[in-house]
């Protein structure tokens, strides 16, 4: 997953697509305090957060989401909230194949990820691969970074784990 994260966000929960014409922190901001409406926000087909939400129908549920825990809608612990919600309802196939398939190689599973949760454009594979491969490497001793991280902690270390080597 951090692989995926990694390469449709650089682990920044309030990135915004690149072609979307904002920058991260403007668009953000103007989400949040309603200078972007929410009907703008969910219908301009800009991937946001660290899942790079992109369409209208999950989009409109995670500014829902952000609303009702009063929270950023780039807000990385919402966020991550966000995304254990959809995984145990309407992406739960992604989650039990992850559950089911652990003992796979972190290639499979990070393109299985892909295509089961991010559904990307452009997949840029071999990249996610990489990341998560890395990521692999350095944390697979230590279990409790392993689990789906509470984490921007954890974020930022393996982002600068990473850039270090």
């Amino acid at each position: 997953m951090i692989g995926n994260f990694y390469i449709e966000a650089g682990l920044k929960p309030n990135n915004v697509e690149d072609s979307s014409g904002f920058d991260d922190e403007t668009y953000t901001k103007n989400v949040d305090n309603g200078t972007y409406s929410k009907e703008s926000f969910v219908n301009d087909g800009a991937g946001y957060g660290l899942a790079q939400w992109t369409y209208s129908s999950r989009k409109k549920a995670l500014y829902e989401y952000a609303k009702e825990k009063g929270t950023s809608i780039g807000d990385l612990n919402m966020q991550m909230e966000f995304l254990w919600k959809e995984m145990n309802s309407t992406h739960k196939s992604g989650l039990n194949y992850m559950k089911q398939n652990g003992d796979k190689s972190v290639d499979s599973l990070t393109e299985y990820f892909c295509w089961e949760f991010e559904n990307p454009g452009v997949p840029h594979m071999n990249e996610r691969k990489r990341y998560a491969n890395d990521i692999y490497e350095k944390y697979k001793n230590n279990h409790n970074t392993l689990i789906l991280f509470h984490a921007s902690t954890h974020l930022a270390k393996m982002d600068a784990d990473i850039h270090s080597d």
